[in-house]
């Protein structure tokens, strides 16, 4: 486990890695720092894909060094998939009972406990909680 809170988080998987870096990395916070600390934690040749979401106006700065080694910065969403007619897709197989996304929630907590829902996640406590509108 990185935890990127307690150490450099590049560094750590670099190491882990035994290879100077990674073959893929996966970038889901959508942040310049977590986008440029995903990207420098691949190796030669390795590619790193953003799949968070970024705030408008979000600017990634990259070494062109990078590029020479054939590093590539690339993003996600929906994978390869095409909305239209994958999420229909989706939702027929979920509710005929073949696509289990309920094993998935491991909790459904109401608004009022949004804060409660937020700390749960930090400690690792949940793999996924659901807010309920009511």
């Amino acid at each position: 486990v990185v935890d990127a809170s307690a150490e450099d988080p590049v560094a750590r998987v670099q190491a882990l890695s035994g290879r100077g870096g990674v073959d893929f990395a996966f970038e889901v916070v959508g942040t310049q720092k977590t986008i440029e600390q995903a990207l420098n934690a691949t190796h030669r040749g390795g590619t790193c894909v953003v799949v968070g979401v970024s705030p408008a106006g979000t600017r990634v700065s990259v070494d062109p060094g990078m590029l020479l080694q054939q590093r590539v910065l690339t993003g996600s969403s929906f994978g390869a998939g095409h909305q239209r007619t994958d999420v229909p897709m989706l939702i027929d197989l979920y509710m005929s009972g073949k696509y289990k996304l309920d094993e998935l929630i491991s909790r459904r907590l109401p608004l009022t406990e949004l804060n409660h829902a937020f700390d749960l996640m930090v400690r690792g406590e949940v793999k996924r909680s659901v807010i309920v509108y009511e």
